[in-house]
């Protein structure tokens, strides 16, 4: 069994494992005298006492035993030498470990270092009472996710349960990792939100279920159609291309009138020049200013009426091409003198 808990609820009823990992500095002071007193007959009971640091919060405790955490000035990185051999398959030396504190003795009490800087300074102590044990450990051998990583470090767990009995329970002192509420005795309420998710069941259940959903969300999605192809340049098309696709685009459409309309609306524009007509007058009309204008030979006349005459009626491509060529075909046999005369008139 195991409790994530503060002194306040006790130390194990039978001898275990105490897991004293100090807060952060500015944190209540909640070792009082008696608690401190709870915590030595326990370990002397046989229990096994494992104690981080410690710091400011915890200074009686430490005190109680005769050893401090103290911090390195200079020479902050020291390599660590294994002292007793109680780490199996561990390399002796440690080069290049990277320690910032060290323990120091306030008495003439036995204490066996385990491991120690190379200038002699003890990181990891072991200390005997009654018929328990204590580890005293500097904050750079903390058994948390990070240092774990190291399997040095890692394989100092194996040892600190050596003494501890199959199957007896476990306290893991340190409030601070799980978002405790020391205000006075209204111990582990819960005043955030985050407070709510991480320390209640419910609010865990709801984590652990907003985590399943969104897994599952991701899992479950699918692509909105296939990617798109790259951007390739393109060459532009040339003003013949447009004719060609205006004309297909016409002809699927089955509207050959659009194409008759503007031939017959060019062909009036060019003999309009002559007299000044504009094309856009109805047939009729424009034929009857074109007689009175006299600009063309009643041959030429009565070619033009023809072809206006069969731009109206055309009712196939065969229709549209004949007329076609020979609109082209009169344009082409204007007199430039009679355009010119035309021009000079106007």
């Amino acid at each position: 069994p195991v409790t994530l808990g503060v002194p306040h609820g006790g130390s194990p009823n039978s001898p275990g494992l105490l897991w004293i990992h100090p807060s952060v500095q500015g944190d209540p002071d909640y070792y009082a005298e008696a608690e401190v007193d709870s915590t030595v007959e326990w370990v002397e009971n046989g229990g096994t006492l494992v104690l981080i640091g410690p710091i400011e919060g915890y200074t009686p405790l430490a005190q109680r035993f005769g050893i401090e955490q103290i911090e390195n000035i200079t020479d902050a990185i020291l390599p660590v030498r294994q002292v007793q051999p109680l780490l199996p398959d561990v390399a002796t030396q440690w080069e290049s470990f990277f320690t910032t504190h060290s323990l120091r003795y306030l008495d003439e009490r036995t204490f066996v270092p385990l491991l120690a800087q190379v200038n002699g300074n003890p990181v990891v102590v072991l200390q005997f009472i009654g018929q328990g044990v204590v580890w005293h450990l500097t904050e750079e051998f903390a058994l948390t996710n990070l240092n774990l990583r190291d399997e040095r470090i890692a394989s100092l767990l194996p040892a600190m349960l050596r003494s501890v009995p199959a199957g007896a329970p476990v306290i893991f002192s340190m409030h601070h990792l799980a978002s405790y509420n020391l205000d006075g005795d209204d111990l582990g309420r819960v005043s955030t939100l985050q407070d709510w998710l991480y320390t209640t069941p419910f609010g865990q259940g709801v984590l652990l279920t907003m985590i399943v959903v969104f897994v599952y969300l991701l899992l479950q999605g699918r692509r909105l159609g296939p990617p798109l192809p790259a951007l390739t340049a393109t060459r532009p098309r040339e003003a013949a291309e447009y004719v060609i696709a205006l004309a297909g685009l016409q002809r699927r459409t089955r509207q050959p009138h659009v194409v008759a309309d503007h031939h017959r609306h060019r062909l009036k524009n060019a003999i309009g020049r002559l007299a000044q007509l504009p094309a856009d007058l109805p047939d009729a009309e424009w034929l009857a200013q074109l007689r009175r204008a006299e600009v063309l030979t009643p041959t030429l006349l009565a070619q033009v009426e023809a072809l206006l005459t069969g731009y109206a009626q055309a009712n196939s491509e065969a229709d549209l091409i004949r007329l076609l060529q020979s609109t082209d075909a009169l344009l082409a046999s204007l007199p430039r003198a009679q355009t010119y005369n035309a021009h000079t008139v106007r």
